[in-house]
């Protein structure tokens, strides 16, 4: 029905309140839907949209577990996290039968299923002079590591982390840290740069691990990675210092600038397409020219 203020005339659309009312709603209920009630890492804090029970057998429950193991998940995204620690804070009169420490060792067992048990620990300090009962989950970062190489080119599933649980999708653009892995799936490759411009195409159904990365003016670069399965092919810039490839079976040093490696089930094969590579093992190395290639089997 219109309505008429000050000689001008407001008209309430029928459809308008209920569609309002309907998205007020929506946001409590869209919110308590999301893992306990919302997820934020603030300033070396977990901060959560619900307080976690102060119960074992409760936070055991399948419900509360799915909210630690997303806490765990939003943790494990971020690589700078170094340590993670549970502190469940009690007064005396409120412990009853519970041992706040107990408790704190049933949310760091869980975080710590998937962010590995020595990352994570558990504490029961003692309140401050009127605080409440309460659960911490507190994270300490290390600084970022200063890139050592970028993700290029990616075509089908190339993933990259620290190690092989925390293993994640990576995408064209993704800077590289040193010690960082990348694999690529069956039918999937991936191009990285290195600072230095050089460049290592991996091969499909392969993992590499860019171990030592460093460009020095007055020492020239020292570049060292770990070729694990599969194959890659290094175009490697003309620069003082060293390049390696190791693989279980042998290492591959830059004396040129084009070079494919191949690690097979007895061991490695190198195939020199422009320059040299010298090619070691604890026998002995072999230079090994352009057009030409050598093999290596282990023991």
């Amino acid at each position: 029905m219109p309505r008429t203020t000050g000689g001008r005339t407001i008209r309430f659309a029928r459809t308008l309140i209920p569609a309002l009312v309907a998205v007020a709603l929506w946001i409590p209920a869209a919110r308590a839907a999301e893992p306990c009630g919302g997820i934020r890492l603030v300033d070396g804090q977990v901060a959560l949209g619900v307080e976690l029970p102060l119960d074992g057998d409760t936070l055991e429950s399948p419900s509360w577990a799915a909210c630690l193991d997303a806490v765990a998940a939003r943790l494990g995204e971020r690589p700078t996290v170094r340590a993670v620690t549970v502190a469940v804070r009690m007064p005396e009169r409120d412990r009853g039968e519970t041992d706040p420490l107990a408790l704190a060792e049933v949310i760091s067992g869980r975080l710590g299923a998937t962010l590995g048990k020595g990352r994570v620990s558990a504490v029961a300090p003692r309140p401050r002079l009127g605080e409440p009962a309460n659960v911490q989950i507190a994270y300490v970062e290390h600084r970022a590591p200063r890139p050592v190489a970028q993700l290029v080119f990616a075509g089908g599933a190339v993933t990259t982390g620290f190690d092989d649980e925390s293993l994640a999708p990576a995408h064209v653009g993704k800077l590289l840290a040193p010690s960082e892995l990348l694999r690529t799936a069956a039918g999937s490759v991936a191009v990285i740069r290195l600072v230095d411009g050089s460049q290592v195409w991996v091969a499909p159904g392969s993992l590499v691990r860019l171990s030592r990365v460093l460009v020095d003016k007055a020492t020239g670069r020292t570049v060292r990675i770990e070729l694990f399965e599969g194959h890659a092919e290094v175009v490697a810039t003309h620069a003082d210092g060293t390049f390696d490839v190791v693989t279980p079976a042998a290492v591959a040093g830059v004396r040129g600038t084009d070079f494919r490696v191949v690690v097979v089930p007895a061991g490695a094969r190198l195939e020199t397409l422009d320059g040299g590579v010298a090619l070691g093992t604890p026998e002995g190395e072999v230079l090994v020219g352009a057009g030409t290639g050598s093999r290596v089997t282990r023991g």
